[in-house]
């Protein structure tokens, strides 16, 4: 079945109604968070991970690798798909390795990653 982890989310101020619910079987959003990445992961790292023949390729303009305030990777980045379908066929990826790391995959929105870009966190 599928994975019902609790918790884990802590970014507070869940904006829309419903709070934390495993993910629906039809993403509204294409944009889908990563998290637990390699600090040295790169945009062609990530695109070789989404690589499925039931996946449309990445582009670099569709992925956003979080930043700190100084400058180094958080380990959390944003990937942009061309639709919600694509976004859920890529959430098959949830829990693989990348690297030494495994990494979780998360229903985001373009609000959220807009936001991670802007705030520096």
């Amino acid at each position: 079945g599928m994975a019902d982890r609790a918790g884990g989310n802590s970014s507070g101020g869940s904006s829309g109604s419903g709070g934390a619910r495993t993910f629906p079987g039809q993403l509204l959003s294409a944009v889908l968070k990563m998290r637990g990445l390699p600090f040295i992961t790169t945009k062609d790292d990530i695109i070789g991970f989404f690589t499925d023949p039931s996946i449309a390729p990445l582009v670099h303009d569709n992925i956003h690798i979080v930043t700190g305030s100084d400058g180094r990777a958080t380990g959390t980045a944003f990937v942009e798909f061309t639709s919600p379908d694509e976004a859920r066929r890529a959430m098959n990826k949830d829990r693989q390795s990348l690297g030494t790391r495994y990494v979780e995959l998360f229903p985001s929105s373009r609000e959220e990653a807009t936001r991670a870009a802007t705030s520096g966190r």
